[in-house]
């Protein structure tokens, strides 16, 4: 994380040195002797869907209809697209939260319920079914409680078996993130040689942010599993009921590192701040929209937070839950019109673009090798 960061750091000051420059616009510019408009956009559209379709680790469906499990994955990539952030939020939350349940069940003498089981478990995977009852969705509170009442014994798989239950394995996962890596190096050695940066590949750098991280909490998560697996309780039990909004996002959505994820999106926007635009009026609408969306979501998320401290503790008025929900729905209209307008303003640039940016950087340079 550290060296990302650091990347970037580097990044935002190369780019500012380079805006000073006296820069020359090329419309539409085609291939083979430099690098096109056409190699631009599709590099950056390959990447952003390997960021938004990819990196997607949905739960268990209640139905198994194949259009329907297309259609469903198909609408949270758009959402990916339009914010990525919440898939980051929400993969960094279900770690977190599997994560302290598995190490609880350790202390107590259950190791076998491994941290791969309960992302499964908070993922939906685990079903539950008493005598003469049907099928009862379990999350994973219900399951941890369950472990400890003595209702299951054990994991019905082993880890190594509920990973192979995924459609994805670790070998296409790390085909991704090389391609993810390979495309932030690129853009970090062409601003380090000055060369002019499009904009929507600063754009694709923020869902390369985003992605990174994502992976990294989904690593041990089963993907794409269609059915669930069925624990049989021997007895019937009273089991706690619990929300998984609140107990599973709630609980982690305002510690450092989600608000670090919140804001780093979409201050990555910020290091096109001093880019040269088709026109200024393009360039301004880019800088209001980069520290929009980067604010608006910090004060969504701790809204959201605090509305839901203040319900729990009975101090929430009928005017204070006015003015909460009046915040909330103002931050995420005004996120969606920053992120639209973004989106836009990354692919209007590409009709007019610096000579710079269409030079090709020769990796020759950067490989350690021996002269002959």
């Amino acid at each position: 994380m550290v060296l990302f960061f650091h990347l970037i750091f580097t990044a935002a000051w190369v780019l500012n040195v380079q805006a000073s420059n006296d820069t020359v616009y090329h419309g539409w510019k085609v291939e083979p002797h430099s690098r096109g408009t056409w190699s631009i956009l599709w590099s950056c559209l390959a990447t952003i869907f390997i960021c938004t379709w990819s990196v997607l680790h949905l739960d268990v469906p209640e139905r198994h209809s194949r259009w329907y499990l297309y259609y469903r994955k198909f609408k949270w990539m758009l959402v990916a697209t339009v914010a990525p952030e919440i898939i980051l939020l929400s993969s960094s939350a279900g770690f977190f939260a599997a994560q302290k349940a598995s190490r609880h069940l350790a202390r107590h003498g259950h190791e076998e319920w491994t941290l791969t089981h309960m992302q499964f478990a908070e993922a939906g995977g685990f079903w539950y079914r008493e005598p003469g009852e049907g099928l009862t969705a379990c999350d994973i509170h219900q399951l941890q409680e369950m472990i400890e009442k003595g209702h299951v014994a054990g994991p019905p798989v082993s880890e190594e078996e509920l990973r192979s239950r995924g459609k994805s394995d670790l070998v296409l996962k790390l085909i991704a993130i090389l391609q993810i890596v390979w495309f932030a190096a690129h853009t970090l050695v062409r601003a380090i040689k000055h060369y002019h940066i499009a904009v929507l590949e600063i754009a694709t750098v923020a869902f390369v942010f985003c992605s990174i991280f994502s992976y990294g909490f989904y690593l041990n998560q089963p993907q794409d599993v269609e059915y669930p697996m069925v624990l049989e309780i021997p007895h019937a039990s009273k089991l706690k009921g619990s929300s998984r909004w609140k107990d599973s996002y709630l609980n982690y959505v305002n510690c450092p590192l989600c608000v670090l994820f919140t804001s780093g999106f979409g201050a990555i926007h910020c290091l096109a701040w001093n880019l040269p635009f088709p026109t200024p009026q393009e360039r301004l609408a880019w800088r209001v929209c980069s520290v929009m969306t980067t604010a608006v979501a910090l004060v969504a998320l701790n809204s959201v937070w605090a509305l839901d401290k203040l319900s729990d503790e009975g101090r929430l008025s009928e005017r204070l839950q006015m003015v909460f929900d009046v915040t909330i729905s103002g931050s995420f209209l005004l996120y969606a019109i920053g992120r639209i307008t973004i989106i836009v303003l990354a692919f209007m640039d590409l009709r007019a673009l610096p000579t710079d940016t269409f030079y090709i950087v020769n990796w020759g340079n950067y490989i350690p090798h021996f002269a002959v």
